[in-house]
């Protein structure tokens, strides 16, 4: 396993999270996520509120699995390798959470899980695409 590779993957994905999650979370389907999981607005933060080192942790951390699932188990070295896989992995991963989380609280509907699921799996899409690129870029 390549550990640089994996790094610098993990943090490409990660700031692929983030800046998507910036613009697909908090300004294109903002209303529409807020009308779809009501239960959202008791505990989400405002704006002003946001623990920034936490969001950034997260994304980081969304990238590493991503780069550790690719360069240690599943040999993805494209872009469009990586997007079909992130996308699968990112859409389970948010269905099977989502999901939980709407059994066990009050904080979404069906409607909100699939959004949420499709929504983080395009974020997964791109972000894994990113990192398949990269993993494979200069390999030797």
């Amino acid at each position: 396993m390549n550990t640089n590779k994996l790094l610098v993957g993990a943090l490409l994905g990660g700031v692929a999270y983030f800046l998507l999650g910036w613009v697909l979370y908090g300004m294109l389907f903002a209303e529409t996520l807020a009308s779809m999981m009501p239960g959202m607005a008791a505990v989400q933060r405002a704006q002003a509120d946001m623990d920034m080192v936490a969001m950034i942790v997260g994304n980081l951390v969304f990238g590493l699995l991503l780069a550790y699932i690719f360069e240690k188990w599943a040999g993805v070295r494209s872009f469009m390798g990586g997007m079909v896989a992130g996308a699968t992995v990112g859409f389970l991963v948010a269905l099977g959470y989502d999901s939980i989380m709407h059994g066990v609280t009050t904080m979404c509907s069906w409607g909100g899980v699939i959004l949420d699921s499709v929504i983080f799996a395009v974020m997964s899409g791109v972000a894994g695409g990113l990192i398949g690129w990269w993993l494979g870029y200069n390999r030797k």
